[in-house]
């Protein structure tokens, strides 16, 4: 039963760990947000480019790569997107998790947040981190993240456009199971490309919404489990218990021939279960009080039978001895007398036990008391004689509407 009960809130579980278009929302708004950044950083970089009138008519427009050095290093943050600046040739200009520093190049990473989470959350995470990366990569293929040493524009396919003039964004699953997301967009002056940005940042923050809303669901179903498990005990000790004792009970009446067996007496309970706990009882004894009948039934119709086979034993053994004709045929008529009472007897058992049949095959529904004996009475009055003043008369005296349950259809034969 608990199993069963279970069926739906674990089809509910097993639902929500998908929540495919609630992660692929706030996916969308991540890439929509860094395509913004993106986009402006590119805008002020391309304020930034130097303009040389090298030829009439022709202008040589190229990004300052001290300015845009500094430009990226006042806008990035360890805690805010990776900026990347590529030049229209796809080579990687400058890094900003990246410095070169007197000891050579220094990678920068953002620390992460003290861990604050309770004991169960802890445990979930545990489990949650253990399974979330493969039940993804079931779920959803999607393209790994690589960095190569020497980085360029083409390894990227937001950045391969913006190289082209175009801005555009994309997720993607690193080596450790998580998401990044990432957003490019060009750099122009007077239209011409002179470089490409792109940002990118793990999309830790969809990944904890994920699995906040998981963490939730989970808990909503352990209640679940908890409220089904103590209406499950109730049930089973309320219905499924008594029920059984009853089927018991009635399994151990049906197979012994004498019913000394009680069935258990559950009409406190003023319920369902406690009317059919009385009904069987009222039941069984209606059996136990038919066999009985049928006991004394069978005794009377024994002792009935018994007399006239006696006198009908005793006339047969005297006949075969009495010569003289007067007595023999007193004694055949005795024995013709014996036949026909145990002729009528056996044919009133018979009648007895049709009637008792038909009365069980027949549908009982309520009978008019009261005309039924208004009939009788106008049946005897009719054979009265009219002018005989000292005859008895009938004289009805009954409140209309008296009626008892029975076979309409016997009482009309």
């Amino acid at each position: 039963m608990l199993l069963v009960n279970l069926i739906g809130p674990a089809m509910l579980v097993i639902g929500l760990l998908y929540l495919e278009d609630y992660e692929t929302r706030l996916i969308d708004s991540e890439i929509d947000i860094l395509e913004a950044q993106a986009t402006l950083i590119a805008q002020a970089l391309g304020e930034t480019a130097s303009v040389e009138d090298t030829e009439p008519r022709h202008f040589n427009i190229a990004m300052d790569p001290e300015l845009a050095r500094r430009l990226v290093n006042r806008v990035a943050t360890p805690e805010g997107p990776r900026i990347r600046l590529f030049l229209p040739d796809s080579t990687l200009l400058l890094d900003s998790r990246r410095v070169v520093g007197k000891g050579g190049l220094i990678h920068i990473e953002a620390l992460p947040p003290p861990d604050q989470t309770s004991g169960g959350e802890r445990a979930f995470n545990a489990v949650y981190n253990f399974i979330a990366p493969g039940w993804e990569r079931f779920i959803r293929r999607r393209p790994l993240y690589l960095e190569r040493e020497d980085q360029s524009a083409q390894d990227y396919w937001e950045t391969s456009a913006a190289v082209a003039g175009e801005t555009g964004g994309g997720v993607r699953r690193m080596a450790d199971g998580r998401l990044i997301v990432s957003a490019a967009a060009p750099a122009q002056r007077f239209k011409k490309v002179i470089g490409a940005v792109m940002l990118s940042r793990p999309a830790d923050r969809v990944s904890e919404a994920v699995r906040s809303v998981r963490f939730d669901i989970l808990q909503i179903f352990a209640l679940a489990v908890a409220i089904t498990s103590v209406a499950t005990l109730y049930l089973a000790g309320a219905i499924a218990r008594p029920l059984h004792v009853l089927a018991q009970a009635a399994d151990r009446v049906r197979g012994r021939t004498v019913l000394d067996q009680p069935i258990p007496d559950l009409s406190k309970r003023r319920d369902e279960i406690g009317d059919l706990s009385t009904a069987l009882r009222d039941m069984t004894d209606a059996i136990r009080q038919r066999m009985a009948a049928t006991e004394r039934f069978a005794a009377d119709v024994a002792h009935e039978i018994k007399n006239p086979l006696t006198s009908l034993k005793s006339a047969v053994e005297t006949v075969a001895r009495v010569d003289d004709d007067e007595r023999r045929n007193r004694l055949l008529a005795v024995i013709q007398h014996d036949v026909q009472r145990l002729d009528r007897l056996i044919s009133d058992i018979s009648d007895a036990s049709r009637l008792d049949s038909e009365l069980a095959r027949e549908h009982a529904e309520p009978v008019d008391l009261a005309h039924m004996i208004r009939i009788f009475i106008d049946i005897e009055t009719a054979s009265l004689d009219d002018g005989d003043e000292t005859a008895p008369r009938l004289r009805l005296e009954l409140t209309p509407g008296v009626a008892a349950d029975g076979a309409r259809a016997l009482i009309k034969g």
